[in-house]
C-alpha cells in the first residue's frame, strides 16, 4: 500500500483525489496506474513534524536571515510499503512510481523528464493568480479541527477573483501558444501528442484546475470562463484525463473477473457488484453472439473471499441489495441498473451465466418495458424524454456494435429477438459500467487519520454548494 501525506481532513467530496494540487497529481497517477492507496491528513502547520517524524527527505533547502541552510519540508510524501522508500516532490514521486511499477503506464516517458518539469513550472505560473485564491474557499470545506487550528485566510472580493481569472487566463492562453500544447492535426491532444496516454504534465494541469469546478461551481461564470481557456483546450484536457483516470481496469478471464479486496467495501461486497463485474468482462472481451463467458461454482465466493485469511468474507454482505447510500448514489447519478440483476439466483452456488442474465432480461423488457428498473424513483418531470433517451441510447449502441466497437460483428444473425438482446445487453453494460467507475473511485482510496484509523468520507452525493 502506498500512503499519501496530504493536507486535512477535508469534508468535501472533491478533495478526495487530494487537497494540495501537487498531492493531487500524485494521486492522479496513482489511479491512472491503478495502484491502491490511502491518504494521511497533515496540518497545514505540522508538515515539517511529520516529515522528520517519519524520515522523509526535504523538498529543497533554504537560506535564513542568519545564512544558515536548512531544509524544507513540503508535500506531497509518499511512503511505499513494498519497498520502504520515502519520497518527496510531486515530479520525484512520478520518476519513483514510473521505475518502481515497470508494468503500469508510463507518465514520464524516456527524455522527456526535463521537459515534463520546464512544463510543469510554467502551467503552475500560469494558474498560480487563481491558486492564491483558493485558501480561503477549501479552508471551509476542512474538518473542523483543522479549521479552528488555522490561521484565517482573507477572502477575496469580486472584482479580485475576476481580476484573478482574467490573469490566470491570460498567462494560460500564452502559456498554451509557446508550448503547443493542445494543439494536434484532428483536434486537441494531449501534451505528448494523443488523447488515450497523458503525461506528468497534463495530470499537473487538471490537478490544479479540475477542483474549481466545485469551489466555484459548475454552472459558476468562473468555471464556464476556465473550459474556454487557450481555445477551449483547459476544459478538454479536464474532460478526458478524468474520463481516462475512470476507466475500468482489466478483467480477468479466470473468474471470478475481479475481487471484492478493500476494507470499506460497502461499494462491492454484495451480488450485483459481482454481476456487474461480469458483464463488464463480456463487453472487454467482445462477447455479442454465443454462449458468453459464465462464472465457474464457488466464484461468487472467491469474489467475496478475496484472499481474507480463514475464508472470511467482506462485509457488510448484501444479496440482491445495495447499501442504502450506495443506492441512493446510483439513482443521483441516473445510472440505470436493471431489476433482474438485482434478483439473480445462482449465489448458493457462486455460479453467473450470461445467457441466463441476457435471456432473463430480454423476457422482462418485452413483457413490461416499464418495469426493468424499478429501484430508482421515475423523474415524472421528465419521464418521456428519458425513455426517449434511453431508447436512442440503445439504438446507437446497438448500431456501434455492428462496428465492433462493443461486440464482434459477426455471427449476430437477423432475428429480431437477437437484435434486442444485443441492444438490453450494450444498455446492461452501459448501466455496469456507470456503476463500476463510482464504484472504482471509492474503492482506489481509503483515508486514514493521523492514527491509521478509516474515517468516515462523504459518500459525494450532497456537495456543499459554492462560496456566496
Amino acid at each position: 500500500m502506498i500512503t499519501v501525506y496530504d493536507f486535512g481532513p477535508s469534508e468535501h467530496p472533491a478533495f478526495e483525489t487530494g487537497t494540495c494540487p501537487f498531492v493531487r497529481t500524485v494521486i492522479f497517477i496513482l489511479r491512472y496506474k491503478n495502484l491502491p492507496y490511502e491518504r494521511k491528513p497533515v496540518g497545514f502547520t505540522d508538515v515539517a513534524r511529520v516529515a522528520q517524524e517519519i524520515g522523509a527527505p526535504p523538498t529543497t533547502f533554504q537560506t535564513t536571515d542568519s545564512g544558515e541552510r536548512v531544509p524544507k519540508y513540503t508535500i506531497p510524501i509518499i511512503h511505499d510499503s513494498k519497498t520502504g522508500k520515502l519520497v518527496s516532490d510531486s515530479s520525484k514521486i512520478a520518476a519513483y512510481l514510473d521505475e518502481t511499477y515497470p508494468d503500469t503506464p508510463t507518465v514520464i516517458p524516456n527524455g522527456t523528464d526535463t521537459l515534463q518539469r520546464i512544463f510543469q513550472t510554467s502551467a503552475v505560473e500560469a494558474v498560480m493568480p487563481v491558486i492564491k485564491l483558493t485558501p480561503a474557499f477549501m479552508i471551509k470545506f476542512m474538518a473542523e479541527e483543522v479549521r479552528k487550528s488555522t490561521p484565517p485566510f482573507p477572502e477575496p472580493s469580486s472584482e479580485e477573483i475576476k481580476a484573478a481569472f482574467e490573469e490566470s487566463r491570460g498567462k494560460f492562453d500564452k502559456f498554451s501558444q509557446s508550448s503547443s500544447a493542445g494543439a494536434g492535426a484532428s483536434g486537441f491532444e494531449l501534451v505528448m501528442g494523443g488523447k488515450e496516454k497523458p503525461t506528468f504534465a497534463d495530470f499537473t494541469v487538471v490537478a490544479f484546475v479540475y477542483p474549481w469546478k466545485f469551489i466555484w461551481g459548475e454552472e459558476s461564470e468562473e468555471w464556464r470562463g476556465v473550459k474556454t481557456w487557450a481555445d477551449g483546450f483547459a476544459g478538454w484536457e479536464v474532460e478526458i484525463v478524468m474520463k481516462l483516470l475512470d476507466r475500468v481496469g482489466k478483467l480477468s478471464t479466470n473468474t471470478p473477473p475481479d475481487t471484492c479486496d478493500e476494507q470499506v467495501a460497502s461499494c462491492c461486497c454484495n451480488s450485483i457488484a459481482f454481476s456487474l463485474s461480469m458483464l463488464c468482462l463480456n463487453c472487454q472481451q467482445k462477447i455479442g453472439s454465443g454462449s458468453g463467458l459464465d462464472a465457474r461454482d464457488g466464484a461468487y465466493q472467491m469474489y467475496l473471499n478475496a484472499n481474507r485469511p480463514n475464508n472470511a468474507f467482506c462485509a457488510p454482505q448484501g444479496n440482491r441489495t445495495l447499501p442504502q447510500d450506495i443506492q441512493s448514489a446510483v439513482c443521483n447519478n441516473n445510472i440505470k441498473i436493471y431489476d433482474d440483476l438485482y434478483n439473480y439466483s445462482s449465489w448458493d452456488t457462486g455460479a453467473w451465466f450470461y445467457m441466463k442474465t441476457v435471456q432473463q432480461i430480454t423476457k422482462d423488457t418485452n413483457a413490461d418495458s416499464n418495469k426493468i428498473f424499478t429501484k430508482c424513483p421515475r423523474r415524472t418531470s421528465s419521464t418521456t424524454s428519458e425513455q426517449s433517451s434511453s431508447d436512442n441510447t440503445s439504438t446507437t449502441l446497438t448500431s456501434t456494435s455492428s462496428s465492433g466497437a462493443f461486440f464482434d460483428s459477426g455471427g449476430l444473425g437477423t432475428d429480431a429477438k437477437v437484435g434486442i438482446a444485443v441492444g438490453i445487453v450494450v444498455s446492461a453494460i452501459a448501466g455496469a459500467l456507470a456503476a463500476l467507475f463510482y464504484c472504482q473511485r471509492r474503492k482506489r482510496t481509503r483515508h486514514v487519520d493521523a492514527s491509521g484509523s478509516s474515517l468516515v468520507k462523504d459518500d459525494g452525493l450532497h456537495r456543499p454548494p459554492p462560496p456566496a
